[in-house]
């Protein structure tokens, strides 16, 4: 038997019939803790006035929180969640995007999936030496409501390969609604470093959940020749948040 943490459990019992004696007490041992996660054993014994005894078990697994995953770039590979795939926009075209295209269309800004040794593919995005603003961001184009991560965090990996160290991001949930620009500081200058953004942080300043169409916006915060990867790109919660709010008008 498996049952969520803090469930109700009612232990279905047993019965023990003898060829002489007929039907037979059974004594239950062991009990179900539904407050703590694990497997837990009930064993039940019959003992006939002859003093044979018989005893059969059931195991019940209470299963702990599980982590809700909605995957942006995992594996070398976009979630089919952002059909819209890789893009960026550009101050050098008067903030026009570019789309798909490693960055051709976008002279301050560059992408391309290379090879980790240890990764496989990730993501490589450069800046130019021009001084010019530009960010990265990973699209859909149908707006997702993401209610179910409220109280969860955005995570991603992030290693710098040259120049400035300092990296923002953000999520944006439809122009002009956005979380605003989120500094993360100096990441990834020592090789591989996760980060984990509180969602409810990005609501605090702004954010909606119920249309999001950027898995992540991220860019150099010095956005001036600086290489730099990122990996492994998911929201993650655990069940037990709230349920999704519809969206205006849906």
């Amino acid at each position: 038997v498996e049952i969520d943490q803090n469930a109700s459990y009612t232990d279905a019992g047993a019965t023990a019939t003898d060829a002489v004696d007929g039907s037979v007490e059974v004594v239950t041992s062991g009990s179900v803790d539904t407050t703590a996660a694990g497997t837990y054993t009930i064993t039940y014994t019959a003992t006939d006035t002859s003093n044979n005894s018989a005893s059969v078990s059931r195991t019940v697994g209470v299963l702990g929180p599980k982590t809700r995953i909605l995957n942006v770039f995992t594996n070398g590979a976009v979630d089919s969640t952002w059909d819209e795939g890789f893009n960026g926009a550009d101050s050098g075209i008067s903030w026009d995007n570019c789309s798909n295209d490693g960055g051709q269309g976008c002279p301050n800004l560059a992408w391309a999936l290379v090879n980790d040794p240890d990764r496989g593919q990730v993501i490589q995005i450069e800046h130019s030496s021009a001084g010019q603003h530009a960010i990265f961001y990973i699209k859909t184009s149908d707006p997702q409501n993401l209610s179910v991560y409220k109280g969860g965090q955005i995570k991603f990996d992030i290693k710098t390969i040259s120049g400035d160290s300092n990296y923002t991001m953000k999520i944006d949930c439809v122009y002009p609604c956005t979380s605003g620009d989120r500094s993360l500081g100096t990441m990834g200058q020592n090789g591989w470093e996760e980060i984990s953004i509180n969602v409810d942080d990005l609501v605090d300043a702004g954010l909606s959940l119920v249309s999001i169409d950027t898995g992540i916006v991220i860019w150099a915060s010095q956005y001036t020749d600086t290489v730099f990867q990122i990996d492994n790109i998911r929201w993650e919660d655990t069940d037990g948040g709230e349920e999704p709010e519809d969206p205006v008008g849906g």
